[in-house]
């Protein structure tokens, strides 16, 4: 890497966990055969912390976990791009500074479905 540059890992520095690296083998080895959906389900009881519920602290669930799922997927599809995304979901009642509380997500991809 160049010293200049840096990287940013955030929290995505979970694909470096044993468990990814066995995934990408059984994926790459097709263990499983092909994927044909990925559906990804995750969430918790997070609506009373400020840095979920207020705008100005990032608040929202894509922001805050939603990346994270979508991260996997990709890293499942082998960075397939999504042909369309369609999204759903409830905002808070924080009128003009409302966030994301849930949010449902379908990617179509060429080769199948991924719903999050």
């Amino acid at each position: 890497m160049n010293p200049d540059s840096h990287a940013l890992l955030q929290g995505f520095w979970t694909v470096f966990f044993p468990a990814y690296s066995q995934i990408r083998q059984d994926l790459n080895h097709k263990t499983c055969g092909d994927i044909q959906v990925v559906v990804i389900a995750a969430g918790n009881d997070a609506g009373s912390l400020p840095r979920i519920t207020q705008r100005h602290l990032g608040g929202g669930s894509l922001l805050n976990y939603g990346c994270y799922i979508t991260m996997l997927a990709t890293h499942l599809l082998h960075g397939d791009k999504p042909q369309q995304v369609i999204a759903s979901g409830y905002l808070s009642e924080e009128g003009e500074l409302a966030v994301d509380m849930t949010a449902l997500y379908a990617w179509k991809l060429a080769s199948l479905k991924a719903y999050m």
